[in-house]
């Protein structure tokens, strides 16, 4: 078993994660500590990948890229409005 010695406030900190102070042993509080940061660490890389899969899912197409089939035949499509602001009193 190794001895590991911390400062008066890491202790404090570390005591903020005491659930039953009977119970918990210095041990038991930093391996709770290191498992919530690991399960953070995990989140975090979760969310970046589905970052990374969305940058590359919409990504912009080009006219060659979009299937034509999925708009039918004689769709109208609206012209664009002009940019007008309308200001009544």
């Amino acid at each position: 078993m190794k001895t590991l010695q911390v400062s008066d406030e890491v202790y404090q900190k570390l005591m903020a994660f005491v659930v039953d102070p009977f119970e918990d042993t210095a041990d038991i509080v930093i391996t709770r500590v290191t498992e919530i940061a690991s399960k953070a660490k995990e989140r975090v890389a979760r969310l970046e990948a589905r970052s990374r899969d969305r940058e590359v899912h919409f990504e912009p197409q080009t006219r060659s890229d979009v299937n034509t089939d999925s708009v039918p035949h004689g769709t109208r499509i609206p012209a664009e409005q002009p940019d007008e602001s309308v200001v009544i009193l």
